[in-house]
């Protein structure tokens, strides 16, 4: 895989970000995706789990 496969993809998120509209905490990239997501997803549940009890 060449690294500009992917370029115009990450480019069109940092548009997104400029232009504000999105808004973000974290941005995950390559290995992050698989290591942080789970966790990040379970504190995610968690909290709104307590919010509707």
């Amino acid at each position: 895989m060449l690294l500009s496969d992917g370029k115009s993809y990450l480019c069109r998120i940092f548009d997104m970000l400029h232009m504000g509209y999105v808004d973000v905490d974290k941005v995950l990239l390559g290995r992050e995706v698989v290591e942080e997501m789970p966790r990040i997803v379970s504190e995610r549940v968690t909290t709104d789990w307590l919010r509707s009890h």
